[in-house]
């Protein structure tokens, strides 16, 4: 599967996601000559947050992260176009 743009690979997987039943967020990129040569879009689960030293006046906040590894990856090919390089469909948590 192929894409003309950035753009339509983020709302494919965005629809995607929506029916699934998570989110997403952009993760990294790789730019060359100011054009972007991969991206990642991961769930928003992914990773984990930094702990903070938590003092008695702070709230406690939930973990919203759980090192979800559902992804997908994508470059752009030698027509100029984006193609899923690598997609990660299983989740770490509950839907």
């Amino acid at each position: 599967m192929s894409f003309d743009s950035l753009d339509e690979v983020e709302g494919f997987y965005k629809t995607y996601a929506h029916t699934c039943g998570f989110s997403v967020r952009i993760g990294s990129q790789g730019k060359k000559d100011d054009v972007v040569e991969h991206k990642r879009f991961v769930c928003s689960m992914e990773g984990f947050t930094k702990r903070r030293v938590e003092s008695s006046k702070q709230k406690k906040h939930f973990e919203t992260r759980c090192g979800c590894n559902a992804r997908i990856y994508v470059r752009l090919g030698h027509d100029k176009r984006y193609f899923i390089a690598s997609f990660v469909e299983v989740h770490n948590h509950g839907l």
